[in-house]
């Protein structure tokens, strides 16, 4: 039980990837050994297989704040170029599925910040970042120094140096959700999504579109994925994964850490884990 609730919190990552991602590292098997009370619960929508008329339009919410997607307890992230009001959601999914399309590879300093909606509280994070299609990623986490998630494009590694121990799952078998798979190269956000344009009053957001994107087909790791688009070349800045309790885990790229195509060695994104560290399986 004491693995059991350790690989729990440490395959959440300390991400989005956190949530969605490494939450989802292990087999189907192994998550559904946690309790009812536990697992997120996502009920189905009555109207989850009608189609949507105004599917590419905005909605006429549109200008509502989401105060529990931006809220301004957080840096914001760099951004000055003044957004075209007259796209439509469905244009700026696909300026940024088009930007991600283009790149073989990226890295960049990111920031996170996990807050827990009963108790109002956060956790920051921060470290380096770098994904190498398909399905290859690393993250160093410089806190907690020396946490690293990295995957192969097979096998998916989460390594505690603090614990002495690592946590090893199969890519494959993970179900890696919809929230991260643009990024890796496996998903299309037009397809696997719905949007809608959102704004929010937090001081400094009004420089990004703001997207709100819910999964087709229900994901019981989460809800919604928000994120906020730089207007110039439609890069994600930021993006807030939400699941059902509202809880938030949100990420931030910083600004002028972002580099493309730089073509890592696979080196990189291959892990050994140290002598005398406890390899957990699921």
């Amino acid at each position: 039980m004491k693995h059991e609730h350790t690989a729990r919190r440490a395959l959440t990552l300390a991400l989005v990837l956190t949530t969605p991602v490494i939450a989802l590292a292990r087999p189907p098997r192994a998550r559904s050994q946690q309790s009812a009370q536990t697992r997120p619960q996502q009920q189905p929508r009555s109207d989850a297989g009608a189609p949507r008329s105004d599917a590419g339009a905005p909605r006429a919410d549109a200008s509502a704040p989401r105060t529990d997607a931006a809220v301004a307890t957080v840096p914001v992230p760099a951004g000055s170029a003044t957004p075209n009001r007259a796209l439509t959601a469905a244009q700026i999914v696909a300026g940024v599925q088009a930007f991600y399309n283009r790149t073989t590879d990226f890295e960049a300093d990111f920031r996170q910040f996990n807050t827990t909606a009963v108790s109002n509280t956060t956790t920051n994070s921060a470290g380096h970042v770098q994904f190498r299609r398909p399905g290859r990623m690393r993250w160093e986490y410089s806190n907690p120094v020396g946490n690293l998630v990295v995957s192969d494009g097979t096998t998916l590694w989460t390594y505690e140096p603090a614990n002495h121990q690592a946590f090893m799952a199969n890519l494959a078998n993970s179900q890696l959700p919809s929230a991260l798979s643009f990024l890796m190269g496996t998903g299309n956000l037009s397809v696997d999504f719905e949007a809608r344009l959102r704004t929010t009053t937090a001081a400094g957001y009004g420089n990004f579109y703001m997207v709100e994107l819910t999964p087709r087909t229900p994901n019981p790791s989460f809800a919604r994925l928000v994120l906020f688009v730089e207007p110039q070349n439609f890069q994600v800045a930021e993006a807030a994964v939400v699941d059902a309790q509202n809880n938030r885990n949100r990420f931030q790229f910083v600004g002028g850490t972002v580099r493309v195509n730089t073509n890592p060695p696979q080196s990189r994104f291959q892990f050994t884990p140290p002598p005398r560290t406890n390899v957990i399986r699921p």
